[in-house]
């Protein structure tokens, strides 16, 4: 299953990106995504909700250019992102279930398989 750009873009933003903040001789809060210099939010000190907030719209938008351009992003985590792992290395299970063939991964396939067998036993 190939992932959109927005699946991409909410599995990137859950990641536990280190954020370092800093106050202006202006008196106003700047935070920066460490990992990715260019994500960075501002606002007054008096309101950390606004610097939180323009942070939050950086960070986002700073990762839709990285996806758009095909970029490595650096990330908090060294793991590789999940759509970046080739298929072909992707465990799949091949279901048959009212004269309908489904493939899945393991895990979703187990999970089914789990849910039939709990029905036929109810029925049983």
């Amino acid at each position: 299953m190939a992932w959109t750009t927005e699946e991409q873009l909410e599995y990137l933003k859950r990641l536990p990106w280190s954020v370092s903040a800093e106050v202006t001789p202006e008196n106003d809060l700047v935070l920066r995504i460490v990992e990715l210099p260019a994500a960075t939010g501002s606002g007054p000190v008096s309101n950390q909700k606004v610097a939180e907030r323009d942070l939050w719209e950086s960070l986002t938008e700073t990762l839709r250019a990285y996806l758009q351009f095909g970029d490595p992003i650096p990330l908090p985590v060294d793991e590789p992102l999940p759509w970046t792992e080739p298929e072909q290395n992707a465990v799949k299970t091949q279901l048959r279930i009212d004269d309908e063939e489904i493939e899945m991964r393991d895990e979703t396939a187990a999970m089914v398989t789990q849910e039939i067998i709990s029905r036929e036993l109810a029925a049983a």
